[in-house]
C-alpha cells in the first residue's frame, strides 16, 4: 500500500472521489465497481456510497468490498444530514468512493443542483472523476468534456474515463482532441461485450443474485488495469486536502434543519426484516438508526423460512422483485400462516412496494395468477 493511503487519524475524513456520469448508461457503475475491486486488491479500505434513492448499486458496492453501502441524496434530506451521513460512516477508512446518479448536473429540476451529484460533490468536497462514453465520437468528445468542466467552475474535477475505446487509433484520436483541456488523470477503457453488467427490467440485477463471479471480477480487474493507471489515480487522490470533521459540518445559517430527538428503547426489541432474493430493497442508514435505538435486527427469507424469527415484535417487509418468485412466495403457506396470525395478534407491520405486493391478494403474471394473502386471509386483504 502507498505511504499517502497510511490510516487516515481520529477526527479525519478520507480523501473522497465521486465517479459521475455525463448521462444514465455510460458507465458509470461498471466503472465504479471495477475500481472498487482494484483498489480492495492494494488493500485500500473503501468506504462506499450511492447518490439518489437507489437500492441496486449499493448492493453491488456491497457484494465487491464486503462493507455496507450508504445513500446519500439532498432531496430527502437536509445538507446538514448528508455530511454528517458521510462523515460518520466514512471515518476509519482509507478512501471513500461515491457513485453518481444520472449525469453529472442532473437532479430535481432543470433549474437546480438539488439533488444532483455535481450538488454532492461540492457539499463534501469531492473530487470528480467524469465517465464519458465515447462510442462513436473522435474530436466532439473534448467539446463535450469542456461543456461539463466549466458549466459549474465551483465542481472540482479530477479527470475523465473514456468509456468504450473501440482501437487504438481511436484512443489516440480521443487523447489528441483532449490534450488540450489540460485534465490531471486520463484513463481508457476498450470496448468489451464480456464486461457488461446483468440486467432487467428497472435496473441491474440485484447483489442478492450473484451476479459477480469470480471470473467475471478477474476480467473486470483486467478491463481496468489495461486503461487506467490506478497506482497513479489513489496517488492523486491520496495528495487531496483532508479537512476536519467538525469544520466540514458547520451549519450554514440559510439551511433550515429540523433534528428528531429519540430515546433509545429500555428493553431491545425484534425487528424481523425480509431479506432474500425477493425483497432486499432497503436503506442502510435506516437499519443503522434502528439499531442505535437499541433494536435487534433479525433477517428473514419469505422464500425460504417457514416462520418469522423468535420473538418478533415488528415486522418489516421491504421492496425488491416478488414478481420473479411469486410462484415460490405462493407455495410458503406456511409463512404467510405465520404472518397472519402475527398482524391478528396485533403485531405491528410496515411494508413497502414489494412487501405491500407480498400482502395483497397476489400476483397477475402472463401465465398464471399466483396467490399471496388471499388464501389466508380473504376478501379482506384487498388493501392492506
Amino acid at each position: 500500500m502507498s505511504k499517502e493511503f497510511n490510516k487516515i487519524k481520529e477526527g479525519f475524513n478520507p480523501p473522497g472521489l465521486l465517479i459521475a456520469g455525463t448521462n444514465s448508461g455510460c458507465g458509470k457503475t461498471t466503472v465504479t465497481v471495477t475500481l472498487m475491486e482494484a483498489f480492495k486488491r492494494r488493500g485500500i479500505k473503501v468506504s462506499p456510497f450511492k447518490i439518489g434513492p437507489d437500492f441496486i448499486d449499493p448492493g453491488l458496492h456491497r457484494l465487491i468490498l464486503g462493507t455496507a453501502s450508504h445513500n446519500l441524496d439532498t432531496w430527502m434530506l437536509s445538507s446538514k444530514k448528508v455530511k454528517e451521513l458521510y462523515y460518520s460512516v466514512s471515518k476509519g477508512f482509507d478512501l471513500s468512493i461515491v457513485e453518481g446518479v444520472m449525469g453529472l448536473y442532473d437532479g430535481a429540476s432543470g433549474r437546480s443542483e438539488e439533488g444532483s451529484s455535481a450538488h454532492i460533490a461540492k457539499l463534501l468536497g469531492l473530487k470528480v472523476l467524469l465517465v464519458v462514453n465515447v462510442r462513436s465520437m473522435a474530436r466532439s468528445v473534448a467539446a463535450l468534456i469542456k461543456g461539463f468542466i466549466e458549466f459549474d467552475p465551483q465542481v472540482e474535477f479530477l479527470g475523465v474515463i473514456l468509456n468504450n475505446v473501440g482501437s487504438k487509433n481511436h484512443k489516440e484520436l480521443l487523447f489528441e482532441a483532449i490534450e488540450p483541456l489540460g485534465l490531471d488523470f486520463i484513463g481508457s477503457l476498450s470496448r468489451d461485450p464480456n464486461i457488461i453488467l446483468p440486467s432487467r427490467h428497472l435496473g441491474l440485477v440485484t447483489a442478492e443474485e450473484n451476479p459477480f463471479s469470480d471470473e467475471f471480477k478477474e476480467n473486470l480487474f483486467n478491463w481496468i488495469s489495461s486503461g487506467v493507471d490506478i497506482d497513479c489515480l489513489y496517488k492523486k487522490l491520496a495528495k487531496s486536502k483532508k479537512g476536519k470533521v467538525f469544520d466540514l459540518i458547520k451549519k450554514d445559517e440559510k439551511e433550515q434543519s429540523v433534528s428528531v430527538k429519540v430515546k433509545k428503547i429500555k428493553k431491545t426489541k425484534r425487528l424481523a426484516v425480509s431479506w432474500d432474493k425477493a425483497f432486499c430493497f432497503l436503506y442502510q442508514a435506516n437499519l443503522d438508526i434502528l439499531k442505535k435505538l437499541g433494536v435487534k435486527i433479525e433477517f428473514f427469507s419469505p422464500l425460504k423460512d417457514k416462520r418469522l424469527p423468535p420473538k418478533t415484535k415488528g415486522l418489516y417487509l421491504c421492496g425488491g422483485y416478488p414478481e420473479l418468485y411469486a410462484k415460490e412466495l405462493s407455495r410458503n403457506v406456511e409463512l404467510l400462516q405465520t404472518i397472519k396470525e402475527f398482524i391478528e395478534d396485533n403485531g405491528r407491520v410496515y411494508a413497502e412496494c414489494g412487501g405491500m405486493i407480498y400482502l395483497s391478494q397476489g400476483i397477475r403474471t402472463k401465465e398464471k395468477v399466483f396467490k399471496f394473502s388471499s388464501i389466508l386471509f380473504g376478501q379482506r386483504c384487498q388493501s392492506v
